[in-house]
C-alpha cells in the first residue's frame, strides 16, 4: 500500500533533467546520467565580464557626455548645445536624457516579454544579446561625434536626443536578457551566487576603469597633442 502511494506521489513531483549517456560494460545499454549541469569557470568569467562592458558604456555617457556638450567656462571650449532653461525647468541636455529614459522604461516590459517567449534556435536570450550589443556600442560612440563639433547647433541637440533613445533602447535589449540568463546558466544555488558575485565584481571593475583609469589615460593623450574633447 505504501509503495503504491509513494509511486502516485512521485508522479506529481518534477523530474530532474537527465542527459542521455552510454554505460559501457558487457552489455552496452542506454542509461540516464542524472548529474547537475555545471558551467565551467571559463564560461562563468566570460558571461560575468559582460557587466564590465555595459557599465563602462553607461557610466561614460552619464559622466562625460554633459562635459562634452556643455563644458565648464574655465576650459574655454564652445558649448555644442544650448544651455538655456526652457519653461522654467527643461534644458536640451535634460530633454535628451529624459527621452531616452522614458522610452527605456516603456521598452522594459516589451523586451522582457519578447525574450521570455522567444523560440529561436539560438536560444531565448542570445539573439537579443547579438541584436542589442552592436547598437549599444555604436550609439555610445556616436554620442561623442555630433554633426557640428565646433559650435552650438540645434542639430547637435537633435542628434544627442536620437542617440540617447537608441542607446537606452539597445541597453534594455542587451541588459535585460543578459541578467535573465543568470538563473538559466546557474543550475545550483552556489553557481547562481558565484555568477552574481562575478557580475558585481566586473561591474565594479568597469566603474573603476571609467572613473579612475580613463581620466589618467586621457591626460596622457593630451600630453601627446590630443585635445580635451578628442582625448
Amino acid at each position: 500500500m505504501w509503495s503504491e502511494n509513494k509511486r502516485q506521489l512521485n508522479s506529481f513531483l518534477p523530474r530532474p533533467v537527465c542527459r542521455p549517456g552510454i554505460k559501457r560494460g558487457a552489455e552496452k545499454m542506454m542509461t540516464d546520467l542524472c548529474k547537475p549541469l555545471s558551467l565551467p569557470l571559463r564560461g562563468q568569467l566570460l558571461y560575468a565580464s559582460g557587466s564590465a562592458a555595459f557599465t563602462i558604456l553607461e557610466r561614460m555617457i552619464l559622466l562625460y557626455m554633459p562635459f562634452y556638450y556643455l563644458p565648464p567656462a574655465e576650459y574655454y571650449l564652445p558649448d555644442l548645445i544650448s544651455g538655456r532653461v526652457y519653461l522654467g525647468f527643461i534644458t536640451v541636455l535634460g530633454a535628451a536624457l529624459m527621452a531616452g529614459r522614458i522610452l527605456d522604461g516603456l521598452a522594459d516590459p516589451i523586451i522582457a516579454s519578447l525574450s521570455d517567449n522567444n523560440r529561436s534556435r539560438f536560444g531565448r536570450r542570445k539573439i537579443f544579446l547579438l541584436a542589442g550589443g552592436l547598437p549599444l556600442a555604436v550609439s555610445a560612440a556616436l554620442v561623442f561625434h555630433p554633426p557640428v563639433p565646433e559650435s552650438e547647433s540645434l542639430f547637435n541637440g537633435v542628434w544627442l536626443g536620437l542617440m540617447m533613445i537608441v542607446f537606452y533602447l539597445a541597453f534594455t535589449a542587451y541588459v535585460n536578457p543578459y541578467l535573465a540568463l543568470l538563473p538559466e546558466l546557474g543550475h545550483s544555488n552556489s553557481l547562481r551566487i558565484n555568477l552574481g558575485t562575478m557580475i558585481a565584481f566586473f561591474g565594479l571593475l568597469g566603474m573603476v576603469m571609467i572613473t579612475v583609469i580613463y581620466p589618467v589615460l586621457a591626460g596622457s593623450l593630451q600630453d601627446y597633442g590630443f585635445g580635451l574633447r578628442t582625448s
